[in-house]
């Protein structure tokens, strides 16, 4: 199986130009554009899957969206289609060309929302500068960006950021810090992020590839266990998202990595299936970077296989490949190269790669250090340029001290004396304040305790004088009702009266009793004088429907108007509208409370009624309803019953998920 495999995958195959089913369902848009605007627009969108395409296909449609843009868009569209260019250029190792474009548009952009074009140029520069090798470069860059993504709370840049600094350390091969900066991307809310695929993918490809690496590097094999176990982990996480996201570069990656990881007799086949499919992948790409990376992944299969010759093979004719491009990924395929000279024994050869690995690093760390030396030579530069300011005020102040530091003192003492008197008259003023406002809480605190007396007092003499008298008019009627004269028009009113006074009585204790009230407290004596005025009046259909909100108060004053205002209603339906049925129904809206009372009876004539001496029950209601702020309605006609709606304002109202909500009553 694994001969077969080895015999039926080609170090240069042709590419295919098959796409991913998301690529090939944004060609349709392009397609079906109407206009050119609508072309450019279709075409940029495509674009965004440019690093999943076939380099050969990339370039037909960056530079279509790059002249349609010239054409028939504005300055961020031509940008855009900068950034599909920049990545084809990136992608041929034309490295030098797409800095150049970037670093002209990212001058025209100004960082005003997350992960915006100026942040993802920004990103493209930091990986281009890391394949060109210049990757302290890239170290600045992304350190430097990820203060302003912090400052713009730009999650997406700030773990990019993280992500391509784990890069940089990676590739200078210093695992911890490449591993922490790794983590800390992950941790930094990549959960989150699922639909930025290629933060979530290059997060999890990144920490996948430190713990693989760590794996190798570990020579006390001391943490290898949970090393390898969370290379695993991480990997599959990356070639999880990366096919839901349909990201190729990253799949493959991935995928060549997880068969390293799992090399062995055991996990051979999953390792082949593993490699099989990066291969593929990487061969539909077409890129050089890509065969590169395929070839890495092929030699080091080869080794596990014991066959090092042909890994040698393959590693060279990759060395080949990179003479026409600076490709990122050659100090991989030289430590390939020379992992498949030990293993076939050669050590010469071995010797020679390991000499080869290390000029190239320092090459690559004398190109950073002279940048890093032009820095501080600048830098220098400013310093010296300040101290020489500094010394010139130096100079100047010291011939002027004596007379500035004498001018100084005297100033510095007179401010001292003015603030200390200030600072005296500010604790009086505070403290006769206080002993004013003290003054004036206990004055309202005893008038309030006085009041609240003189009400209880009122309360307790209407309770004994009032209350027993209608007590006793009550009780007489009743005996007269069941005497000879028990249908007398004039009893029967007695006896009205005299339960609308205790009635009426029984309210205004209640009100005078208390200050404030619940809504519900009201709406429950609402209900029970409907019960009363049922047990009075059995031939009436009494109904009362809905309820008050909970934790809402008035004033007992207002509630009282309220009350009677409602009492009074039910009374002129009883007593005059010859109804069959009486409804009170309560509703709450937003801002208001209200209670609505209906009957079936036989209605009047408003504006009559209004007029008419001698009945004073509609404006009673009106009048109370003045007094209390009620907004009152009466709608009625002759034959067609009446309606009588009060709407008591509430304000600040608070929904019902609110912890510890409270409703308050305007004017109380």
């Amino acid at each position: 199986m694994k001969l077969l495999l080895i015999v039926s995958i080609t170090l240069f195959p042709l590419s295919s130009f098959s796409q991913t089913q998301k690529i090939e369902g944004l060609k349709a848009p392009v397609m079906q554009a109407a206009s050119p605007h609508q072309k450019l627009i279709a075409l940029l969108t495509l674009c965004t899957e440019s690093s999943s395409m076939n380099i050969d296909t990339l370039y037909h449609y960056a530079l279509w969206a790059k002249q349609l843009a010239k054409d028939a868009g504005n300055e961020t569209e031509r940008i855009s289609a900068d950034l599909a260019f920049e990545t084809w250029l990136d992608r041929r190792n034309l490295f030098d060309s797409a800095l150049a474009v970037c670093s002209k548009d990212i001058a025209k952009l100004k960082y005003t929302t997350p992960w915006d074009l100026y942040a993802q140029l920004t990103m493209k520069k930091g990986v281009v500068l890391i394949k060109d090798n210049r990757r302290k470069d890239a170290l600045d860059l992304a350190f430097k960006f990820l203060g302003e993504a912090e400052t713009k709370e730009d999650t997406i840049s700030q773990v990019y950021c993280k992500y391509l600094i784990s890069a940089v350390y990676r590739y200078m091969q210093q695992t911890e810090p490449a591993l922490q900066w790794a983590l800390k991307a992950e941790n930094t809310g990549v959960d989150t992020l699922y639909q930025e695929k290629k933060n979530a993918m290059g997060v999890y490809f990144i920490a996948g590839m430190m713990y693989n690496w760590k794996v190798s590097a570990d020579t006390l094999q001391k943490d290898i266990t949970r090393d390898s176990l969370l290379a695993v982990q991480y990997l599959n996480r990356a070639i999880t998202y990366s096919r839901r996201y349909q990201n190729l570069p990253t799949l493959a990656r991935a995928l060549c990595i997880m068969c390293d990881q799992t090399e062995g007799p055991e996990h051979s086949d999953f390792a082949e299936k593993c490699l099989q499919e990066g291969i593929n992948i990487y061969n539909q790409l077409g890129d050089t970077v890509s065969i590169l990376n395929s070839i890495t992944a092929l030699s080091n299969f080869y080794v596990s296989l014991h066959q090092p010759q042909k890994g040698i093979e393959a590693c060279l004719k990759g060395l080949e490949m990179t003479k026409r491009g600076n490709a990122f990924p050659v100090q991989d395929l030289y430590w390939t190269l020379g992992d498949c000279y030990k293993a076939a024994g050669d050590y010469a050869n071995y010797a020679k790669t390991l000499r080869t690995i290390i000029e190239l690093k320092d090459t690559i760390y004398k190109r950073n250090s002279e940048s890093d030396l032009a820095a501080f030579n600048a830098k220098y530069d400013d310093v010296k340029k300040e101290n020489t300011i500094i010394q010139q005020k130096y100079d100047i102040t010291r011939k002027n001290y004596l007379f500035y530091g004498s001018l100084i003192l005297l100033a510095l003492a007179a401010t001292v004396f003015y603030l200390l008197f200030k600072e005296y008259r500010r604790k009086q003023k505070i403290r006769v304040e206080q002993m004013q406002a003290e003054e004036k809480r206990l004055s309202q605190k005893a008038v309030v305790a006085a009041e609240e007396n003189q009400r209880k007092r009122i309360a307790a003499d209407l309770h004994d004088n009032l209350g027993s008298q209608a007590n006793a008019i009550l009780y007489g009627t009743e005996q007269l009702m069941q005497g000879p004269e028990r249908g007398g028009t004039l009893v029967n009113d007695l006896h009205d009266t005299a339960k609308d006074m205790l009635l009426s009585l029984r309210e205004t204790l209640w009100a005078m009793k208390t200050a404030d009230v619940t809504l519900m407290d009201v709406w429950l004596r609402i209900i029970n004088f409907s019960m009363q005025m049922k047990n009075y009046y059995r031939t009436i259909n009494i109904i009362t429907s809905g309820t008050a909100p909970q934790g809402c108060e008035m004033s007992a004053a207002k509630a009282l108007h309220a009350i009677l205002i409602i009492q009074e209603a039910v009374n002129n339906a009883v007593r005059h509208a010859s109804a069959a049925s009486i409804t009170i129904q309560s509703s709450f809206k937003p801002g208001g409370w209200q209670i609505k009372v209906s009957d079936d009876g036989k209605g009047f004539d408003l504006r009559a009624m209004q007029n008419k001496e001698g009945h004073y029950g509609l404006a009673n209601m009106q009048e109370r309803a003045a007094a209390a702020g009620i907004a009152i309605a009466i709608e009625t006609a002759p034959q067609q019953g009446t309606d009588i709606i009060i709407d008591i304002p509430v304000i600040s109202v608070v929904t019902q998920d609110a912890p510890n909500g409270v409703f308050t009553v305007a004017n109380n």
